[in-house]
């Protein structure tokens, strides 16, 4: 019996390892095996709507919600086009958001701070035709007393991501999230997204505020 029972233990327990568990949250349903995405995903915005489905086997695009911003692509030059297909994170935008709002919420220096700097600064990603995250530039006015901070805690910024398609090709594109910097006695003077000059893609803005 002693020799039965131990690789009848080792068989329970592999079962137990490979179970599907079924995620079903707010913004994102799916399900998960060993610790993988299977099968089919669906991603919802803030708004609860369907914008992104996903099949992880077979490691293609089901669904896209699609998108008539233009959008910086890259076609001999850099040009503000609208994609077939734009560039698109894999998973909900809701969790990017709050991925990037906890680790930013630590980037309003001391010096800016000191400084009274009230800004708006665009982080602004860069893809390849793979959809690979390839480059982080920060533009905008006092981003000398930002840019360090802002690349260091967005260094680990999630990578998975759909290309964008332009004229039935996979393309370079680009998307910029605009950061609001203020502090508690600009809070009700902070400077607007509207004044920016800035052709491509406008994500929606992350409030940054100082003490």
């Amino acid at each position: 019996m002693k020799r039965l029972f131990l690789p009848i233990l080792i068989l329970l327990n592999l079962n137990l390892l490979a179970q599907i568990q079924d995620i079903d949250e707010p913004y994102q349903k799916g399900k998960v095996k060993n610790g993988y995405r299977v099968g089919e995903w669906s991603y919802y915005d803030l708004n609860k709507e369907l914008a992104l489905t996903f099949d992880y086997d077979s490691n293609q695009l089901i669904y896209l919600k699609q998108d008539s911003s233009s959008y910086f692509i890259f076609d001999e030059e850099w040009q503000s086009l609208q994609p077939d297909r734009q560039i698109r994170y894999l998973g909900s935008y809701v969790h990017l958001y709050d991925f990037l709002a906890m680790n930013l919420s630590r980037t309003y220096s001391s010096e800016a701070s000191k400084k009274n700097i009230n800004t708006v600064i665009l982080l602004e990603l860069e893809f390849d035709e793979k959809g690979v995250l390839v480059k982080k530039n920060i533009l905008g006015k006092h981003k000398e007393y930002l840019e360090e901070a802002i690349l260091e805690v967005t260094a680990s910024i999630p990578e998975y991501w759909i290309p964008a398609v332009y004229q039935g090709q996979t393309v370079k594109s680009k998307i910029a999230f605009p950061l609001i910097y203020t502090n508690k006695t600009n809070e009700k003077k902070q400077p607007k997204v509207a004044d920016l000059d800035y052709d491509g893609k406008l994500m929606k803005h992350i409030k940054i505020v100082g003490f």
